[in-house]
């Protein structure tokens, strides 16, 4: 029957058509599928991708953050994707017409948001992608995939950027930190200095408690003295009210002081110039002085020889009037010599000579005398007039440093001012000259009228004394005389009348010594007067010349005055808002020292209560000690660990490979344990299952496996011949897929001859179930083989794996062949295990389906099927 079968394909060509297009079959189906996605994740390159670029540069630390360019030129160096870099509007048309599978939007915020990891507020980077997966589930995903991958990528240049300043940051807190060490370690000396004056505390905090006893008496005592200063306040607002109005009436003046301050300084230049002129008549006085005292020099010699001459002269007339007593008494007795008469008569008449050149000459006295008296007053005037200027000067002087404290001047001001009032010294200069010629001109109407008197007192000396000898011999000549009486009858009453004139000379004369000896007196005050006068017009030219370089100094002086006029009427009337401000100032004072003396009472009781605090104090600065000690050893040791870590900060290196570290700090290392190169590898599980299953549904379809071709002569015969054509066909399905995909696709196994075997067991497992549904549905086999066809599909978990399907998929999944076929094939293809659970699972399905097909031929030839030839 076998015979008869293979005869009838080689009889019927149309049958070797069918079966050797049913040997391609399975290849037919899953060869050319598993080429359309045989590398679909390596050509992702080529998946058309949008960006659009909207972000903005920012200014960062000085420096410009673009990271949209950066992300755009990383892009265009990349292969991941066929990126095309567009505005928004042709991203998105290209996206609706499926001309892109995903649009990434890079925002304006982009670098913005960079920027803000250290703000108090950070915010994320968003990159923005919108896919159509209504194009392409697939493109939509793996757009979303690539979309992720720069998401990291972007997140690690970011982090990079950030890392590296953070670890500028971390350098800078380490530099900190090393401060703080430093900081520490003098917080942990201070420590011990404070532990060191805590008992210096506590005994001051003791001294404390005792002073506030004292503190509180003192208290009281304020108490009482703020009363009284409460008091004073209200007198200083008094006076203050009257400082008020003198400095209104001081800034009402001040115009005028400005006008005198103005004409100051231009008698000021008036007398500077005056005070040269002056300068040189004092020089010219000073010399002439000079000459006087010379020719005083010589009168005060004059004077004193006509002392002597007069006194000289007025004991010669006292002896002439005691001759011509004795003369006249000698007369009157008749004594009188002829020769001795004669020689009187010419005594006599030398006398008379000289008496009348004496009266003559005594008319001068007079006149001399006047002018001694002039010369005295002249004396007395200077000297009134020095005692005068002094005490002139000391009074302006007084009256200069009085304005000036009132006027608050300064002390440069105060001396110029001196100088030049010194100036007016030049009218009583003027006044000292005029006295000073006249006393020169007196001297010398005193020298003229004296000098006549000398001289004939002089030229008449010798003449009288002589008389007076004669007039001595007199009185011894008496008794001769006496015998010319009567010859001399006449001389009685001439004797009589030269003795009253002799007495007259005479008593003139002793008036004339006494006058002389005043002369000589006045004479030598006079010389001592032109020496002191020499003297003091020395010193008055030294300070006429001192007193015009203070009168320029003043009037520098003077100018500056007028320049701070205008400062000081400012200032005056500043003095006045603030004396309103002082008046303000004050009465809100006068109206506070109730409270002032309110506080001052609880001053007294806050002096018991700080008493009692001291006190307590004092016990707790007893408790501080330890408390320090502990303090210092804290701050001894955050000294050390600060400089610990201050040194590891330091340590820490801040280069690009620890940047890198930092962005990506772990990363995967993927060791493929089985050999999977691409997606079609990875599919042909479960579309080599796919592909046998549907050559199955060929061969029930196309070739009659129920029918025998000759007699049957053994049940046996029969089943054999179909089971035969059965598994010859579907085993050539399964060599075909092998090789073809080998071939075409360039598949690899990982254990070739295992799987040839494993897909020649699949076919006839798929062979056996399918034939055995068809001999016992009929018709309806062909509708029940498709429907397990469409369930193996989506319980076998060969595209994803069962996990992520449903529940009821999971647990309907170890209940259909292809979950077993699917998972052998993977063994035998990728991981390189022997499948044992799927050929156990296979044999049974297989053991089962030949059973069902021997049963249905049993049964088909129990109720007398026709076992016919053709």
């Amino acid at each position: 029957m076998l015979k008869a079968e293979w005869q009838y394909v080689k009889q019927h060509r149309f049958m070797l058509l069918v079966v050797s297009v049913l040997c391609f079959l399975p290849a037919l189906y899953a060869v050319p599928f598993l080429g359309s996605l045989w590398n679909t994740y390596g050509n992702v390159d080529e998946l058309p991708v949008a960006v659009v670029n909207h972000d903005q540069p920012v200014k960062y630390h000085k420096q410009t953050v673009d990271v949209g360019d950066q992300l755009v030129h990383e892009l265009k160096q990349s292969k991941d994707l066929d990126f095309t870099f567009t505005n928004s509007k042709k991203a998105q048309k290209g996206l609706k017409d499926g001309q892109y599978y995903m649009v990434m939007t890079i925002p304006e915020n982009f670098s913005k948001d960079a920027t803000s990891l250290l703000d108090k507020h950070p915010r994320k980077m968003q990159l923005d992608y919108a896919t159509s997966s209504g194009h392409s589930f697939i493109g939509g995903k793996l757009s979303e995939s690539a979309a992720n991958k720069m998401q990291q990528r972007v997140s690690e240049s970011v982090t990079q950027a950030y890392t590296k300043a953070m670890f500028s940051e971390i350098k800078k807190a380490g530099d900190g930190i090393g401060k703080a060490a430093d900081g520490s370690q003098k917080l942990a000396d201070g420590s011990g200095k404070i532990k060191n004056g805590q008992q210096q505390l506590a005994d001051g905090l003791n001294t404390l408690a005792q002073s506030s006893l004292t503190f509180g008496a003192g208290a009281q005592k304020l108490d009482v003295g703020l009363k009284q200063y409460v008091d004073g306040v209200g007198q200083a607002g008094q006076g203050n009210q009257a400082v008020g109005q003198g400095l209104q009436q001081m800034q009402g003046q001040l115009p005028a002081f400005n006008q005198g301050v103005t004409a100051l300084s231009a008698g000021q230049n008036q007398l500077s110039a005056g005070l040269g002129a002056s300068l040189n008549g004092q020089r010219q006085l000073t010399g002439g002085l000079a000459q006087a005292q010379a020719g005083q020099t010589k009168l005060n010699t004059g004077v004193q020889s006509y002392t002597d001459a007069v006194s000289q002269l007025t004991t010669g007339s006292e002896q002439v009037t005691q001759g011509l007593a004795a003369l006249q008494d000698a007369t009157q007795k008749g004594q009188l010599d002829p020769k001795k008469i004669n020689q009187v008569k010419s005594d006599l008449t030398d006398l008379e000579r000289i008496i009348d050149e004496a009266k003559a000459k005594q008319g001068a006295a007079p006149d001399a005398q006047a002018v001694t008296q002039k010369i005295d007053s002249s004396l007395t005037a200077l000297a009134e007039m020095q005692k005068i200027s002094a005490g002139r000067d000391a009074h302006v002087n007084a009256a200069i440093d009085q304005t000036a404290k009132e006027q608050k001047l300064t002390p440069e001001q105060t001396q110029a001012l001196k100088q030049s009032v010194q100036a007016s010294q030049a009218s009583d200069q003027a006044q000292m000259d005029a006295q000073v010629a006249v006393l020169q001109k007196n001297t010398a109407d005193l020298q003229q009228a004296i000098s006549p008197m000398v001289k004939s007192l002089t030229e008449n000396q010798a003449t009288l004394t002589r008389i007076a000898q004669h007039a001595q011999g007199l009185p011894a000549e008496m008794p001769a005389i006496e015998q010319q009486v009567t010859q001399l009858q006449a001389l009685p009453s001439a004797v009589t009348n030269l003795t009253d004139g002799s007495k007259r000379v005479t008593g003139g004369l002793q008036q004339l010594n006494q006058k002389s000896g005043e002369l000589n007196q006045g004479s030598q005050q006079l010389v001592t007067a032109q020496n002191s006068l020499l003297a003091g017009s020395q010193q008055l030219t030294d300070g006429n010349a001192k007193t015009l370089s203070g009168s320029q100094q003043l009037n520098a002086g003077v100018n500056q005055m007028a320049n701070q006029m205008a400062p000081l009427q400012n200032g005056v009337a500043q003095l006045v808002a603030g004396n309103g401000k002082v008046q303000t100032g004050l009465n809100t004072l006068q109206d506070k020292g109730g409270e002032l003396a309110q506080g001052s009472a609880q001053l007294a009781d806050g002096s018991m209560q700080l008493q009692q605090g001291s006190q307590k104090l004092n016990q707790g600065a007893q408790q501080m000690g330890p408390a320090l000690q502990q303090v210092q050893q804290g701050n001894q040791k955050l000294s050390d660990q600060l400089d610990q870590a201050t040194k590891r900060v330091n340590d820490l290196p801040a280069d690009k490979q620890t940047y890198a570290q930092m962005a990506q700090p772990a990363k995967t290392k993927h060791k493929e344990r089985d050999q999977v190169p691409n997606n079609g590898t990875g599919m042909a599980p479960y579309m080599f299952s796919v592909g046998l299953f549907v050559g199955m549904l060929g061969i029930n379809l196309m070739i009659d496996l129920v029918q025998p071709r000759t007699t049957v002569y053994a049940l046996w015969r029969w089943v054999g011949s179909k089971l035969v054509i059965l598994l010859g066909i579907a085993t050539m399905m399964a060599i075909v897929l092998f090789f073809l995909s080998k071939w075409l696709l360039g598949m690899t196994y990982v254990d070739g001859p295992a799987t040839l075997g494993l897909l020649i067991l699949i076919a006839w497992m798929d062979a056996l179930l399918v034939t055995a549904i068809n001999l016992w549905f009929g018709r309806a086999g062909s509708f029940v083989s498709v429907v397990l066809l469409v369930a193996q599909l989506s319980l076998s978990a060969g595209t994803y794996p069962i996990q992520l399907s449903p529940e009821i998929y999971q647990k309907l999944h170890a209940w259909v062949p292809m979950t077993y076929t699917v998972n052998g094939l993977r063994q035998t293809m990728m991981i390189g295990q022997a499948p044992t659970q799927a050929v156990h699972v296979m044999l049974g399905i297989m053991l089962v389906s030949l059973v069902a097909m021997i049963l249905f031929y049993i049964r088909q030839h129990r109720h007398g099927f026709n076992l016919i030839s053709e």
